[in-house]
């Protein structure tokens, strides 16, 4: 039995021994391999990939964490989606808005020649003679889309994505005399929907352009005019060949006494005819013009966004606004409404003139602009794909 036992010893320690030796050899071999195949070097660069991959994870989270707090007031706000799902503009960013494409169904009719009483006068006009011109003219509603220009005062505005393709001609002195109603009475017939309560359609109009411009208008070198002659006028020659010449709704305006740049979106009723008489006639000057460019949208606007709103891509017409302006001169006076036009990647507001004191007709064509006002207690907003969110009108 000893001796047996003794055998069994010898074994076990040999194999102890090979595999010792066994070891020694992997090891030998492993070494070997870490240092031609830089094994080291190779694990270091790898911890450092990883570190600076869990760095761009972070910075990752810490933008789109900005980007909603961009979104939402203060540090995570309120939610902005109520209950049933509705956006709470509430807890909105201001401004975060600004230029989202909104889905806004017209259900208006196209735009016929209405016959309208010519103040006390018996005899009744065409649209088209109120506008200065000697064919009726119909206009249709188009397929246009919607884009928020502000919310304000309780209201959400939107305006259309592009100028209509349809052109308004405004002719002499009634194109000036009637230019604005007609602008802002085609957008209401074309483009409003009375499901929304207290809604309102008319064409843009230069104080949209001011209230977000940071161009100072009134003082500015490109009003053409001193400061004298914006304010207190000019007195030009009203009579030439013994026939004076000025817009009746001008004469009548400027019998209030009203300051430069107040009541060029004045509405009125239909008017016809020109301001007559000898001697003279005191004009104030109420226009002003300047040239928007894409590289100084930040220099020029409140937001950047209203570049892109108000002077539109490179393919789109130019449209007019629905105010007034008059361009004094010496003996000349100009009488036209506003326009915003695109050449040359610039954007233009400029006055389009209709008629003049020295005998000049003038018969300019330029689009609408379409701009629909809503309380916000008439229609609720719901998110949508593509950036587009839906408005509904509450029930």
């Amino acid at each position: 039995m000893k001796e047996i036992l003794r055998k069994e010893e010898g074994i076990t320690l040999v194999a102890l021994l090979i595999t010792i030796i066994i070891l020694i050899i992997l090891a030998a071999v492993a070494i070997k391999s870490v240092v031609e195949h830089d094994i080291v070097n190779q694990t270091i660069e790898g911890a450092e990939q990883y570190e600076a991959a869990q760095n761009k994870e972070k910075n990752d989270i810490d933008k789109a964490s900005s980007v909603i707090g961009d979104y939402l007031y203060g540090n995570g706000g309120g939610s902005i989606k109520n209950p049933d799902g509705t956006l709470n503009l509430d807890n909105m960013r201001p401004n975060s808005y600004l230029g989202k494409y909104i889905d806004y169904e017209p259900k208006g009719e196209p735009y016929q020649s209405p016959i309208s009483d010519n103040n006390d006068e018996t005899k009744t006009y065409t649209i088209s003679q109120l506008a200065g011109r000697t064919n009726p003219e119909t206009y249709d509603t188009e397929d246009l889309k919607w884009r928020i220009w502000k919310i304000k005062d309780g209201k959400i505005i939107l305006i259309s994505n592009k100028p209509t393709t349809s052109k308004v001609i405004l002719a002499s002195f009634n194109g000036y005399n009637n230019g604005v109603k007609l602008l802002d009475d085609i957008c209401s017939t074309n483009y409003t929907n009375n499901e929304y309560t207290g809604i309102v359609v008319r064409n843009m109009k230069i104080e949209d352009i001011e209230e977000e411009t940071k161009v100072n208008y009134v003082n500015s070198t490109l009003n053409k005019g001193t400061e004298n002659e914006r304010i207190n006028g000019v007195t030009v020659f009203q009579n030439k060949d013994g026939n004076g010449r000025y817009p009746k709704l001008w004469g009548e305006m400027d019998k209030e006494d009203r300051l430069p740049f107040s009541n060029r979106s004045y509405q009125q009723d239909w008017i016809l005819g020109y301001g007559g008489g000898s001697g003279t006639i005191n004009v104030i000057h109420s226009h002003w013009n300047v040239g928007f460019t894409e590289e100084k949208k930040e220099e020029q606007w409140k937001n950047g966004i209203y570049y892109e709103l108000a002077v539109c891509p490179s393919n789109c017409k130019e449209y007019w606004l629905s105010s007034r302006f008059t361009r004094v001169g010496k003996p000349t006076s100009e009488f036209g409404l506003y326009a915003m036009n695109r050449s040359n990647s610039k954007g233009f507001l400029w006055g389009d003139e209709t008629v003049n004191s020295a005998y000049y007709d003038a018969v300019p064509s330029n689009a609408l602009r379409p701009i629909v006002s809503i309380p916000l207690t008439s229609c609720s907003i719901t998110e949508g794909g593509n950036n587009r969110s839906r408005l509904s009108y509450s029930k």
